[in-house]
This record gives structure tokens, sequence and C-alpha cells, in this order.
């Protein structure tokens, strides 16, 4: 059943990042030149902001110690 969820969870995950990248296409003609280089520039999500906290070794580490 977990992996059903974490299934889901993706799913939702891509839906987002979708809809980001097309209100970002959708805005470019309509803003300043340059204010907009990438789909973070309009929104950050949660699960963005987890992978940037997690990158250190230390951290990395102590997950995969404890599955």
């Amino acid at each position: 059943m977990r992996g059903f969820y974490e299934l889901e969870e993706q799913r939702q995950h891509q839906e987002w990042e979708r809809t980001r990248w097309l209100a970002m296409v959708t805005i470019q003609p309509h803003v300043k030149r340059g204010s907009v280089k990438k789909p973070s520039d309009i929104a950050t999500f949660p699960w963005e902001e987890e992978k940037k906290s997690t990158t250190d070794g230390l951290s990395i580490l102590r997950q995969m110690a404890n599955p």
C-alpha cells in the first residue's frame, strides 16, 4: 500500500510541476525579459525545498543509516 501512495504523490508532484511550467510559458511574453528564467522563479514547492536541505553529505548518510 505504501508504494501506491508514493506513486500517487509522485504523480501529483509531476502535475504541479507541469502546471507551473505552463504558467511560466504563459506569462513569459508579459514580464520583463530575464525576470522569469526558470519555473522555480514563479513558485518553489515544499518537496523542492526538502531536496535542497538534504543535499549535504552528513544528512544523506543519516538517511541511508536509518531507512
